[in-house]
């Protein structure tokens, strides 16, 4: 599955966690660990699936255990409006979203 970070989110690797920032609604998130390694492959990559393989070889665990949990990561974080799911290239694509000046 494709992924973007939403555009009002910042983000920064501080030692071995990750701080995320959504500046629309002002609150910050943390994550460590696996979910910090998560999220750094989903900024590099954009996709789920290469995720799951990086991880699943750096964990050494079960491929369908790592997709398992991070997609359960991915559909908390989306809730939260830091992450979006791309639409297929099948579909038209959407207009950016611009911000107020």
């Amino acid at each position: 599955m494709k992924i973007q970070i939403s555009e009002d989110v910042l983000w920064r690797k501080v030692g071995d966690e990750i701080l995320i920032s959504d500046t629309t609604s002002e609150n910050i998130f943390g994550l460590d660990g696996a979910g910090a390694r998560m999220w750094q492959l989903i900024a590099e990559n954009g996709s789920t699936d290469a995720a799951v393989a990086v991880l699943a070889a750096e964990f050494d665990a079960a491929p369908d255990a790592i997709e398992a949990d991070l997609n359960a990561l991915v559909a908390d974080l989306r809730g939260r409006g830091l992450l979006e799911i791309e639409q297929s290239t099948d579909s038209p694509a959407r207009a950016p979203k611009r911000r107020a000046s």
